[in-house]
């Protein structure tokens, strides 16, 4: 299969666009083709019809013209050639070849052709063809024999006048070195480009080899075009691209600068960061900051350097005087560009360190809050230098930066002073409240250790030796005084040296100047003047030990010579003193009470053996009065007197019968009583059924409530358990509260006695016994005081039976002596007493009288567990 190839070609002749293949099957590439003269693709002898299409002369496509096209090895590849024009993208006129390759018929007739010599005509109507360009052909020896388009204007000679001449005679030297070098590459048969600067424009060259029908090359030819506006142009977008990305740098440069800022609170470090940016993005010898304070002095405090021997370390914080008309120059905010600071006259205020010998500079200046607060400064050391604008714009955005650094690193140089204050004084409140802590701490500790003794040495013992070791002192004594004798005793001491002062008696006149402040409550810190043999010169604190009622003693300090007690020391000592005040004046008055209550204890003891000694002393006469009356009663009533006046002789004998009774009841009771304190009471326990009991006891007082009209009821359950304890003295209990019942109950009231079992876990472990009568209350301050021994409740007596005031009493003593409780209510015209007994004796403890259930009081519904008021 034939495959067409296709090429397209501008108005002069130049290949603008190639066929992949049609450029493979000529054995080129599309890029060594594009821009190239596509004369060269075709035979010598087919050029001139080439060169007729390229005029135009064939303004439709043709049909059947062969020609030839030569391939890169030579070879000759005859094509029927069909070529029409187009119009480029460009507007103008191009010319679109397609080149057929003939069948074998067509090829034999064309390769009969032979290669003619070069025909020099041709290239002249090239060189026609291309008015826009110079067009020089030279041959071997570098003469031109060909010239033409615009070469006047270019080398400066007519047509005629470069025909025979030499490269060197048209050209200078500096020229012929450029282009000789490239003549001879196209002699040599290389197709190349150069571009080359003459009379201040700029020529792109192309070169062509010339071939003679051998395919050597005979000549070469070189095609001119002005390309001083093309370079032009684009100097001007290199220059706008160049502007652009400087913009673009200085851009990036301020907004990185600016986020370092940002990440940044060390001034220092984004000082140095500044200068290595400057001094990196200018390629300036040397850049710094020169720091200006308050009093027109002015100094470098960093810089950047790109040679080390440019460095100005020397001058690092080395101060300068900055005068005030350079303040004013720069307090305004504007920029200083000198070029040449040999040639310029500046009034910069170049002594003042602004230079350090350098050739060119620009200075920016720093503000902070509207005042100058130093200068960036780019220096070029050894030749001058014209600053850009962007160079200054980039100084004067990098100083805006430097300006928020300054302000930001002065605020956090504030916030810094501020947190480093509060920081002083949170460690110092710290340091306060932990002493505070302690001090309480250790008060607390030595209060407990004085509180807990009632001994006044072990008080000043534990006293002297905390506060020692608390403060950390050389020695710690405690003296008590007496004042009526005018003398202070050591009565402890706590000290490290070997000159012990304990139990140590000193006259307090003997060292007035100190007894008499403490005596009047004063607390003293002095040095001493006077060195001891052992500890030397020490500082002392003495304070009282003292309360409302006087000076009790002191407690000494001391410690070297050049310490000093602090307030809270001082404070310390004396709340330990005062703790010390408290617990001796606590000391002696438990002696004191003690004392006392062995005194009471004395006569308490001598009261219960006389009361014993006269109970008994007291019931063998009463017994034998008892007997001498019953044998007078006898004795009288077998007489004839008795029958004269019989009633006066009974009432007699009864008054003395009751009486002596009374009598003995009384010294039972008490010898009762007594037995019972003093815990010689024994117990008989027996086991019985308290409901077949309890009714043959009161039947006795069945006859006395209708003697007195009083109702008397007695509600119990069959079932009630056996009870194990004394039935002697249980039997005493019931009779008192019951004959105290009948003795207040008024006439028509009742007198009711309830018992029931308690249980408890659903086992009755208790027996309650309660008597209640009505038409009587008992205040709440007289329940309070009628089981006290002797006490009668004062005109609540209907019956006038009178009595000892020792019922009630002895039955709380012998309910708790059988492990019981007794409850009394009162309240709503009712008086209740409550008796609970244990039913088993292992609820009452033998060793001791005390009740394993306490005595109880109940008023007006509420329960206490001791008597109210007391």
């Amino acid at each position: 299969m034939i495959v067409p190839l296709y090429f397209t070609f501008d108005p002069s002749g130049f290949v603008q666009a190639m066929e992949p293949m049609t450029a493979h099957r000529l054995g080129y590439t599309v890029e060594a083709w594009i821009g190239k003269l596509g004369l060269a693709l075709f035979h010598a002898e087919d050029r001139e019809q080439f060169l007729q299409l390229l005029a135009g002369e064939t303004q439709q496509a043709t049909e059947g013209g062969i020609v030839r096209l030569m391939t890169r090895d030579r070879q000759v590849l005859p094509v029927r050639l069909r070529c029409h024009t187009m119009q480029g993208m460009d507007g103008n006129k191009m010319l679109m070849g397609i080149a057929t390759p003939l069948s074998d018929a067509e090829l034999s007739a064309a390769t009969r052709k032979q290669f003619p010599p070069i025909d020099w005509r041709i290239y002249q109507a090239i060189v026609e063809r291309l008015p826009d360009s110079a067009v020089l052909l030279f041959d071997t020896s570098l003469r031109y024999v060909l010239v033409g388009g615009n070469a006047v204007a270019e080398t400066g000679f007519t047509n005629a006048e470069l025909q025979g001449q030499t490269l060197w005679q048209v050209f200078p030297n500096t020229t012929c070195e450029q282009l000789e070098p490239f003549y001879r590459a196209v002699l040599a048969g290389h197709e190349d480009g150069l571009e080359v600067t003459y009379s201040d424009r700029h020529y792109r060259l192309r070169g062509l080899p010339i071939r003679d029908e051998q395919g050597q090359v005979t000549a070469g030819m070189v095609t001119s075009q002005d390309i001083t506006s093309l370079r032009r142009i684009e100097q001007i977008l290199q220059y706008q691209a160049e502007t652009e990305r400087r913009h673009r740098l200085v851009a990036q440069t301020s907004a990185e600068f600016s986020r370092h800022i940002r990440h940044s609170l060390d001034l220092e470090e984004i000082l140095e960061t500044a200068v290595t940016q400057v001094q990196h993005m200018l390629e300036a010898d040397r850049v710094l900051i020169y720091r200006l304070d308050e009093n027109n002095a002015g100094k470098v405090i960093t810089e950047s350097v790109c040679d080390p021997s440019f460095r100005v370390s020397n001058q690092l914080g080395v101060a300068h005087i900055f005068p005030e008309n350079c303040r004013q120059l720069y307090q305004q905010g504007g920029a200083k560009a000198v070029n040449d600071t040999h040639e310029e006259f500046t009034d910069d205020c170049s002594n003042c360190g602004l230079s350090f010998g350098a050739r060119a500079k620009l200075i920016v200046p720093i503000l902070s809050q509207e005042q100058l607060w130093g200068l960036l400064i780019a220096h070029q050391c050894t030749y001058p230098r014209i600053w850009q604008s962007w160079e200054v714009d980039l100084m004067s955005q990098l100083a805006g930066q430097l300006e928020i650094a300054v302000h930001q690193s002065s605020l956090y140089q504030q916030v810094q002073r501020l947190n480093t204050d509060l920081e002083q004084k949170i460690q110092i409140r710290t340091q306060q409240l932990q002493q505070a802590n302690d001090f309480e701490a250790t008060l607390k500790r030595i209060t407990d250790k004085v509180r807990d003794s009632l001994d006044e040495d072990q008080i000043l013992q534990a006293a002297v030796q905390e506060v020692a070791i608390i403060l950390r002192v050389m020695g710690c004594n405690a003296a008590i005084y007496d004042t009526e004798a005018g003398t202070s005793t050591v009565r402890y001491e706590y000290t490290k040296s070997a000159l012990p002062y304990q139990g140590r008696v000193v006259r307090l006149n003997a060292f007035s100047e100190a007894y008499d402040q403490l005596l009047l409550g004063r607390t003293i810190q002095f040095c001493s003047l006077i060195p001891n043999p052992i500890r030397g010169l020490v500082a002392t604190l003495a304070v009282p030990i003292l309360d409302e009622k006087g000076v009790l003693g002191d407690l000494w300090l001391v410690n070297h010579k050049d310490y000093k007690f602090t307030e809270q020391d001082i404070r310390l000592v004396e709340q330990v003193a005062n703790q010390c005040a408290i617990a001796i004046r606590q000391a002696r008055l438990y002696a004191a009470s003690m004392s006392q209550v062995r005194e009471l204890e004395k006569v308490n003891r001598l009261k219960d053996d006389f009361l014993s000694t006269v109970s008994h002393e007291l019931r063998t006469p009463m017994s034998n009065v008892k007997m001498a009356i019953q044998m007078l009663e006898i004795a009288l009533k077998s007489t004839n007197n008795a029958d004269n006046n019989p009633n006066r002789l009974d009432r007699y004998i009864k008054i003395l019968t009751e009486e002596s009774q009374r009598e003995i009841n009384l010294i039972n009771d008490l010898l009762d009583l007594s037995r019972l304190d003093s815990g010689a009471e024994t117990l008989t326990l027996s086991s019985f059924q308290f409901n077949e009991w309890l009714p043959t006891r009161i039947h006795a007082f069945e006859e006395q409530a209708a003697t007195h009209h009083q109702i008397l009821q007695f509600d119990y359950s069959p079932g009630l358990p056996p009870i194990n304890t004394d039935r002697a003295k249980l039997d005493r209990i019931l009779t008192e509260l019951i004959t105290n019942a009948f003795k207040y109950t008024p006439t028509q009231e009742r007198i009711t006695i309830t018992v029931r079992a308690l249980p408890e876990h659903g086992e009755a472990t208790a027996l309650q016994i309660r008597i209640t009568n009505t038409g009587v209350e008992i205040s709440p301050e007289e329940q309070a005081k009628v089981f006290e021994k002797f006490y009668r409740i004062p005109n609540n007596d209907p019956w006038q039976h009178g009595g000892t005031g020792l019922g009630l009493a002895l039955v709380k003593e012998l309910a708790q002596h059988l492990g019981g409780s007794l409850i009394l209510t009162s309240r709503d015209q009712k008086t209740c007493f409550t008796v609970e007994l244990p039913l088993q004796p292992w609820d009452i403890d033998p060793e001791n009288s005390t009740a394993s259930l306490p005595l109880r009081f109940e008023a007006a519904g509420e329960a206490s567990s001791s008597p109210p008021g007391l």
